[in-house]
């Protein structure tokens, strides 16, 4: 029986799936490479490395399997999350895109039908699929400083996830907004987001702590919801630093897990209290110590960045433990 190839490729199409995640980890990708990027030899990289190649042919006898219906929307999946990623980094200014030359992701397959001592050879082309793109990009000359992170500040996206995996939606949102702010040269609108994000981070890792220590703790409960319904921002730090610092019964082994000693706390400690007297320059009538300038902004976001990372870490890590001490 031979198999319609129009049935096959909607059996593969079906299966075609391109999320956000693996457009994020193409844009990844991306910007790591030389300040010249070849499109098409780059995709086969990024397939090299993240997914399953298109095979050279299909053959089969009765029908094409599953595994390689799977394989070929794997790669289709990957290949269009590549292209989305480069159009997104041409329009977000990190890239500049050749309009002169153009290359054509445009996925098929030779297949190979036996059965009863008869061949049938045929192409698919999946046409639904097929997508124009830049065949050469060149890294924008104001994104070449490559001895300064500063890259990273162009896109949200890319921004968040240097920090961590288990951030709370609302820091995730609060961050992004802090770059589209800072993308659109609003500087205090983003020190007040990024002070969102820092407060909103002391929080979830205050939390953990807590339930971490547990039984430690006389009525833990009662401190999550004083930590949590407290307004001051500097009352909410202070009340999280005091407890990692005053009882390294209950936190030695994490501290040893993480790495996140003391010292590394204050000192996220005293940078938070930069951002919040940045932050507060939002209020009527009252001016930051030092005005919230592009040099300024600049700083606090990549501090944000490593900082952040720091306490997302202590708190994985004080959440990984708990789970494992409670099994």
């Amino acid at each position: 029986m031979m198999i319609n190839g129009n049935k096959f490729s909607d059996q593969v199409m079906s299966k075609v799936h391109v999320n956000n995640s693996i457009i994020l980890l193409a844009k990844q990708f991306l910007v790591t490479q030389e300040s010249i990027v070849d499109t098409e030899q780059n995709l086969g990289r990024f397939i090299q490395f993240y997914a399953r190649p298109c095979p050279e042919e299909i053959v089969y006898s009765e029908a094409p399997t599953e595994e390689q219906i799977n394989q070929m929307a794997q790669y289709i999946s990957y290949g269009l999350a590549y292209c989305e990623a480069v159009w997104s980094l041409v329009h977000s200014g990190f890239f500049i895109g050749s309009q002169d030359r153009s290359y054509n992701f445009n996925p098929h397959i030779r297949t190979k039908q036996v059965w009863s001592n008869q061949t049938s050879i045929y192409t698919i082309n999946f046409n639904e699929a097929s997508t124009l793109i830049p065949l050469l990009l060149k890294v924008n000359f104001s994104k070449r400083d490559q001895d300064k992170p500063e890259y990273v500040l162009f896109n949200p996206e890319l921004y968040v996830a240097g920090i961590g995996s288990n951030l709370h939606r609302d820091v995730q949102e609060a961050l992004g907004d802090a770059i589209a702010c800072f993308q659109n040269e609003l500087y205090r609108p983003t020190v007040t987001m990024l002070g969102k994000a820092v407060e909103g981070a002391w929080v979830e890792l205050g939390i953990s702590l807590y339930t971490y220590a547990g039984k430690g703790l006389k009525d833990p409960d009662k401190l999550i919801d004083k930590l949590r319904n407290e307004t001051n921002f500097m009352n909410r730090v202070q009340q999280v630093v005091k407890l990692y610092e005053g009882r390294h019964d209950l936190f030695g082994e994490l501290i040893k897990e993480s790495k996140v000693s003391i010292p590394m706390i204050k000192e996220i400690f005293y940078w938070s209290d930069v951002v919040r007297d940045s932050r507060n320059a939002i209020h009527f009538g009252v001016e930051s110590a030092f005005p919230n300038t592009y040099e300024k902004t600049v700083v606090l976001l990549m501090s944000a960045s490593s900082n952040l990372k720091t306490l997302y870490k202590l708190k994985g890590i004080a959440d990984k433990l708990h789970d494992v001490g409670t099994v």
